[in-house]
């Protein structure tokens, strides 16, 4: 199944190399991110996990009204028969026009949509939206970010609907393994896979495996209503006993919901107040929102002592120092201010923000 955007990625890859000490976004850097993008693409393509139909080009968060209006995002729509090898082309044109205009430039992000194939458990490709997409980011560091909403690569399906799920994950997680490892050396640059609210990497980053909560149940899809499912509820009781899980909704866990962002906020190096106000903008309105709900969450039932330090110690860590109660809680207050004013200047804006 495909995973609506705005519930979160069901896996992310990210490739990074450190281009310049410029905060802000760059008409070079737009450049090199929509080539990276490209090549990243291609590889998708190669593999069959995406056939590009559309670059948008997206501004970061502007303060001035009438500079926003003047950086809509830009939606360029690739012709069916062109594939990866023409994005940079398609792009040229409207990249001639806004440097000609001159200026800085606020187009921080570039997304490479389309639909990619997906084997069932007979072998056949079907042909899908989102399967993965890609993502350039257009600043210091130049990101490529690779993303799947499909769970086709997980041992089990994230809709509790029992279905053959270990044939459809035996034909399609070694395909996946196979694109990442050609996206590294294609990009020549290192993978560094990172967990969702769905799925936690495993060897090494090129394969992923379900998220299972401390009752040892599987993370399902939010929201997910069962009278829509084709099994009866005799047959799904007999597929939950197999996977040892509850027939029962689950919801995101405040703490795993907070670490999440936390971990990106470390995997961008986020330290200044600068640098997280900018990482803050460049997030989906939907995502503000429910980091907020999760750090909500964690202040209105504070957790161990324990629990907050692995909430705060992360893996690679440089830029996140409280790890005791007394520090954690009002560095999570803060956070949760930061967002709610960043949640509150977009709703006083017209702008139509990405959701």
């Amino acid at each position: 199944m495909i995973i609506e955007r705005t519930r979160s990625a069901v896996g992310i890859w990210v490739f990074r190399k450190h281009q310049h000490s410029d905060l802000n976004p760059t008409f070079a850097g737009l450049r090199s991110a929509i080539t990276s993008c490209q090549v990243a693409a291609e590889v998708l393509e190669a593999h069959g996990l995406l056939r590009p139909s559309a670059v948008l080009l997206r501004p970061i968060h502007i303060l001035d009204p009438i500079v926003e209006l003047e950086n809509l995002p830009l939606s360029i729509t690739l012709p069916a028969e062109s594939g990866a090898r023409e994005i940079v082309g398609c792009c040229e044109d409207i990249l001639a026009r806004l440097e000609q205009r001159g200026g800085p430039s606020y187009y921080g992000f570039v997304e490479v949509n389309g639909t990619g194939l997906v084997l069932d458990p007979d072998g056949q490709a079907h042909e899908e939206s989102d399967v993965t997409w890609v993502e350039g980011l257009n600043g210091p560091n130049l990101d490529v970010n690779v993303y799947t909403q499909s769970d086709a690569w997980l041992p089990f399906t994230l809709n509790v609907e029992p279905c053959a799920q270990s044939e459809i994950y035996s034909r399609n997680a070694p395909r996946l393994e196979a694109t990442l490892h050609d996206l590294e050396r294609c990009l020549d640059l290192p993978l560094s896979a990172m967990s969702t609210i769905f799925s936690v990497p495993v060897d090494g980053g090129y394969r992923l495996t379900n998220v299972v909560d401390e009752r040892g149940q599987v993370r399902q899809r939010r929201g997910q209503d069962r009278s829509q499912t084709k099994d009866t509820p005799e047959e799904f009781a007999q597929w939950a006993a197999q996977v040892r899980m509850e027939p029962i909704e689950l919801t995101e866990p405040p703490l795993e919901v907070t670490r999440e962002l936390l971990r990106m906020l470390v995997a961008h190096d986020t330290i200044t107040d600068e640098e997280l106000e900018r990482d803050l903008a460049y997030l989906p309105m939907g995502d503000l929102q429910r980091y907020l709900d999760g750090i909500e969450g964690v202040l209105a039932v504070p957790p161990s002592t324990d629990d907050l330090v692995w909430l705060i110690e992360i893996d690679g860590n440089q830029c996140l120092s409280p790890t005791t109660e007394d520090a954690a809680l009002p560095y999570l207050h803060d956070m949760g201010e930061r967002l709610r004013r960043e949640i509150e200047k977009r709703k006083e804006q017209s702008w139509p923000w990405p959701r």
